[in-house]
């Protein structure tokens, strides 16, 4: 058994300290083997907690730099993330070919979204503050959950040829968003009676750009000092906007 842990301190002049701890556990249920047609055993588990920064631009154009005299706005904070996986690793083959299966559950609070100064002042901001942004604001404001599963394959056929490929399964649900939450959700007159998030996604909906099926594959050649290598990707049909330009949400 293998474990590691850290903790990371950060401190930030606007959102002060943040704390986010972590660890690793690693187990071999079956032992490495050279032999063996059927190699090592591994189960992996992975827990702890990340934050991102908020950029100087957003920091400077956020909700709280616009209008401070609003009651209840504080400073932009960090966006966090709680990650847990499992994972189960395999080797096969004498180890010419390996095999992963991960479970991961995750979520993802205080994400920073975008609000246009026509909705600022739903949000108490005040028309001249909001006018004055140039195009809005922003604020910590939405969160998801994302679980799901993930696979790989690497394997040598030969001497010189590599395949490798991946798959993963994501569930993700929108908890919290500006546009189900303080502000009304969009409609364009185009499509009558759908709602629509325009900058953000609505709750019970899946974030922007998140894909529920995404994966590459790889084979490559290699001799000597040279290698020739092809990978592609793919990804399945994923939410997005247009922002209520043409048709306010699109799928990809």
């Amino acid at each position: 058994m293998f474990v590691s842990g850290g903790v990371g301190v950060e401190h930030n002049a606007v959102f002060q300290n943040a704390v986010t701890p972590r660890v690793s556990v690693a187990v071999y249920a079956r032992n490495p083997s050279a032999t063996s047609a059927a190699g090592e055993t591994k189960l992996t588990l992975n827990a702890g907690k990340g934050i991102k920064a908020p950029a100087i631009f957003q920091e400077l154009s956020s909700l709280f730099a616009l209008a401070k005299n609003v009651s209840g706005v504080g400073p932009i904070g960090p966006e966090r993330a709680r990650v847990f996986d499992v994972g189960l690793e395999q080797s096969l083959a004498q180890g010419r070919v390996r095999a992963r299966v991960t479970y991961f559950d995750n979520s993802y609070d205080n994400l920073i979204e975008f609000v246009s100064k026509n909705v600022l002042p739903q949000l108490g901001v005040s028309t001249a503050a909001a006018n004055a942004s140039g195009f809005g604001a922003y604020v910590n404001s939405q969160s998801y959950d994302a679980r799901g599963a993930e696979l790989s394959v690497d394997a040598m056929l030969g001497t010189y040829v590599r395949v490798a490929g991946s798959y993963t399964y994501l569930d993700a649900t929108v908890k919290a968003s500006l546009s189900g939450g303080a502000l009304a959700p969009a409609t364009n007159a185009a499509f009558p009676g759908v709602k629509i998030g325009a900058f953000s996604p609505l709750v019970g909906n899946r974030p922007f750009r998140r894909p529920t099926n995404s994966g590459s594959v790889l084979v490559s050649y290699t001799q000597g000092k040279a290698q020739v290598g092809v990978s592609g990707y793919f990804s399945g049909k994923q939410d997005d906007s247009t922002f209520l330009s043409e048709i306010g949400r699109a799928h990809v």
